[in-house]
């Protein structure tokens, strides 16, 4: 977990809220890094139950609230809390200066993700077939273990082991988390890099372009380059595919929805996807179709290592989108 060197450090008492209407307008939130301790992520279902998300150290809190300007969440600490905080803008000239934190930040976000889209997926096969909660938990489980939703599975897994601790499954669950842990690996899987890049001269001078310019700026040289064209209807990966590539969406739109064709999210242009794969090294958590003719840029990890590295504005955006996405995944929640 990587340490910042800034902002306010602060203990905070289990039972305390750190987000809530009750605290003040969600623009106003001030974002928060988890050094210790659990935070949980709460939202009531349509049914009245209560959906919870527990985050621990090296979570990003509030951006969900902040980028979104409305409280699709709760959070509470379920034990005593350190953290570091700032207010937003502060928040946002940190990201610029301190890359490494920035990839934490993002990493973070990305794994919030997931985690919420397991739990979407859960509660949407659950209405779907017959099968006991402690069941389809153990059978979701296995599912991401063995394709190598580590993180995801090791969800599953806790979960039956902290909600139904009688269930037959739970000592296999607790077999199946120790593995986990000997299989997971440790770390960021987007890795920065301060050697001189092996990519050619006239390429640097593209990415160079885009990073500081942006789409606004996007050549007919770039797009030979890195250009990808789509057919309305087409699909640019399916969920659990592996990848290596992110994309840029230079015109149109497309959708990305899950295999149970619950549809997460709309992109447009200058929207970025694709990213978890290259920050976490995991196969894709959605399905990805064009809505319209589709022109977009597809960077590798190398291409989008480099244009990271040289502008701040990259984070931003990454961070926004991840933010609006996760509130979006708690709003499906909400409604289920």
């Amino acid at each position: 977990m990587h340490l910042p060197q800034e902002g306010q450090h602060k203990q905070i008492r289990a039972g305390q809220f750190l987000l809530s209407g009750s605290l003040g307008p969600a623009e106003e939130i001030c974002p928060a890094y988890l050094l210790s301790g659990q935070v949980a992520y709460t939202c009531k279902s349509s049914t009245g139950s209560v959906v919870e998300i527990l985050l621990g150290p090296g979570s990003l809190i509030g951006l969900e609230c902040l980028y979104t300007q409305r409280y699709p969440v709760f959070a509470l600490a379920k034990t005593p809390v350190e953290l570091v905080q700032w207010d937003p803008q502060t928040f946002e000239l940190y990201l610029g200066k301190d890359i490494e934190f920035a990839v934490a930040a993002i990493t973070s976000l990305s794994n919030h993700q997931r985690r919420v889209d397991a739990e979407l997926t859960f509660r949407v096969r659950h209405q779907q077939e017959s099968n006991d909660a402690a069941t389809l938990l153990y059978l979701l489980g296995q599912e991401n273990y063995h394709s190598g939703m580590f993180d995801v599975a090791e969800a599953y897994f806790e979960r039956i082991r902290h909600a139904y601790p009688q269930s037959p499954y739970c000592e296999s669950a607790e077999g199946y988390l120790v593995q986990i842990q000997r299989k997971k690996p440790q770390g960021a899987q987007f890795k920065l890099s301060s050697e001189a890049s092996s990519l050619g001269l006239e390429t640097q001078y593209g990415l160079y372009h885009l990073a500081f310019y942006g789409v606004s700026a996007i050549s007919q040289d770039i797009y030979q380059r890195f250009g990808k064209a789509f057919a309305p209807g087409e699909i640019l990966f399916r969920e659990g595919d592996e990848g290596d590539e992110l994309f840029l969406i230079l015109e149109g739109s497309v959708e990305v929805y899950r295999a149970d064709n619950t549809t997460l999210s709309y992109l447009t242009e200058g929207d970025i996807f694709g990213e978890m794969a290259i920050f976490e090294g995991k196969p894709r958590s959605a399905t990805i179709k064009a809505s319209e003719p589709l022109k977009v840029l597809a960077l590798t990890q190398e291409h989008f290592r480099m244009i990271f590295q040289l502008h701040p504005s990259w984070t931003l955006q990454l961070i926004r989108g991840f933010a609006v996405r996760i509130a979006n995944c708690y709003d499906l929640l909400s409604r289920s």
